[in-house]
């Protein structure tokens, strides 16, 4: 994307031996170096996400908390949606905060969904806008709604077995 720049902000711009190694692969991989700025850890890290415009979601393992502080600041993430738990939980975190239209299913999707919502400034200012209000109404940030939802599963999953015992003809539980 044009005039796009790439922040890695972490313990690994920190440390010296740290951002050589990080440097030194991306380079490797052709990335313009130009073009990338490294941070490193600070107190203040929720501020800086006034400077971003997208978070890309790692893979295989995507963010948790990382990825629900990025929305909360008005960052849309966009991820992609694994086959193992660690590999799903971005997926999970975007359709509970109501945001389904950021997940991938797989890498050429992530690729152009990052690619077309860095050409579309009006989207990411909505998402700008409007993602702490849609954070603020989630299940991840409603302790009672979450409880609710998740006694509701516990009670069918128990349901199910049970069921499944009568038929199998095997009361005992």
């Amino acid at each position: 994307v044009n005039n796009s720049r790439l922040i890695i902000k972490g313990k690994i711009a920190s440390i010296d031996a740290g951002l050589q190694f990080a440097k030194k692969r991306l380079a490797l991989l052709n990335f313009d170096l130009d073009r990338i700025e490294f941070r490193p850890f600070s107190p203040d890290y929720l501020e800086q996400y006034r400077d971003i415009d997208i978070a890309l979601d790692t893979a295989p393992y995507n963010g948790g908390l990382t990825t629900c502080e990025a929305l909360y600041m008005g960052v849309p993430v966009i991820s992609m949606r694994g086959r193992t738990h660690g590999a799903r939980f971005g997926a999970s975190i975007l359709t509970n905060a109501g945001v389904r239209e950021l997940i991938a299913e797989n890498d050429i999707n992530y690729v152009r969904r990052a690619v077309q919502l860095a050409e579309s400034p009006k989207l990411i200012a909505g998402y700008h806008a409007g993602l702490r209000a849609n954070m603020k109404q989630a299940p991840l940030m409603n302790a009672q709604e979450y409880m609710h939802g998740l006694e509701t599963a516990y009670r069918e999953i128990w349901d199910t077995f049970l069921h499944a015992r009568i038929r199998n003809g095997s009361e005992q539980t």
